[in-house]
């Protein structure tokens, strides 16, 4: 039907990056792991990104160093030994693209991942790279639109500065300061459905994309 023509959106592309697990088969069977990024997209570094499956077969530890490099040349890296799940990406999206680890936007979401966790950069700018990134990784624009709009609608959000830190706990079981989490609105498939129809239907811009997700 005319009204779900933005589900055509997240059928599966035909060429994939390729994942290269450290001691391991290869997450992706495509052999496509050097496609050109689109011009005026940033580039990626180190890739396509070298991991090993962690024992749940769930998430991903980095062997090497990876990184974005922005359309501004702002670097994004991601450490050796960061562990990445695609937990960013809502799971309402999930039933659409598959896993979270599974497309050509994966290896935006090993950035997107990595940057929801620490918190170094404002909650808009991380959802914003990962558009970015989906685009210089090949991503389907429309896509990448729908996609950024559930994670600025639906993803994490944080306050930035220091009046915004808690004290917590790290990995080692070390204090350390945390940002703030801020609220997040519930999700509700209907009005989901309708700003995905409308974003594909009228190729919204990426302001109007906030503005629509700000109005919800």
């Amino acid at each position: 039907m005319a009204n779900d023509a933005w589900r055509e959106a997240f059928k599966d592309e035909s060429n994939k990056h390729n994942f290269k697990d450290a001691g391991g088969s290869p997450t992706d069977k495509s052999t496509a792991a050097g496609l050109a990024a689109p011009v005026g997209h940033g580039r990626y570094e180190n890739a396509p990104p070298e991991t090993a499956w962690l024992d749940d077969s769930r998430r991903m530890r980095l062997t090497q160093p990876f990184g974005y490099v922005d359309k501004d040349n702002q670097s994004w890296p991601v450490p050796v030994g960061a562990i990445v799940d695609g937990a960013s990406i809502p799971q309402i999206l999930w039933s659409l693209i598959g896993g979270p680890l599974d497309g050509l936007y994966r290896q935006a979401s090993i950035i997107h991942d990595y940057y929801c966790d620490v918190r170094t950069r404002p909650w808009q700018a991380v959802h914003r790279v990962f558009y970015e990134a989906m685009l210089c990784s090949g991503v389907f624009e429309p896509k990448a639109k729908i996609m950024y709009y559930a994670v600025y609608s639906f993803g994490p959000r944080w306050a930035v500065g220091s009046p915004a830190l808690i004290e917590g706990i790290d990995a080692a079981g070390a204090p350390k300061s945390i940002p703030k989490s801020l609220p997040v609105q519930s999700f509700h498939a209907a009005s989901f459905e309708a700003a995905a129809r409308q974003i594909f239907t009228e190729n919204l811009s990426i302001e109007s994309i906030e503005k629509l997700a700000n109005l919800q």
